[in-house]
C-alpha cells in the first residue's frame, strides 16, 4: 500500500459521517499542508479527526 500511495496524485478516503468540528479540522489540515509554518486553531477538532478508525489501519 505504501507504494500505491505514494505514486498516488491524489487519495480519496471514506473517514465516516460527519462529527462536530471535523470540517473545520479538515480545513485545517489542508491550511496546513500548504503553509506548515501556520499554527493550527482548531487542535481538538484535528485530534477526533485523527482517532478515526482509517488513521490507526495496518496496511
Amino acid at each position: 500500500m505504501a507504494k500505491i500511495y505514494a505514486k498516488a496524485n491524489r487519495v480519496i478516503v471514506w473517514l465516516g459521517e460527519e462529527a462536530a468540528g471535523s470540517d473545520p479540522a479538515l480545513e485545517d489540515v489542508r491550511i496546513a499542508a500548504e503553509r506548515s509554518t501556520r499554527r493550527l486553531g482548531n487542535k481538538a477538532g484535528i485530534l477526533i479527526l485523527l482517532q478515526r478508525p482509517w488513521f490507526r489501519r495496518i496496511w
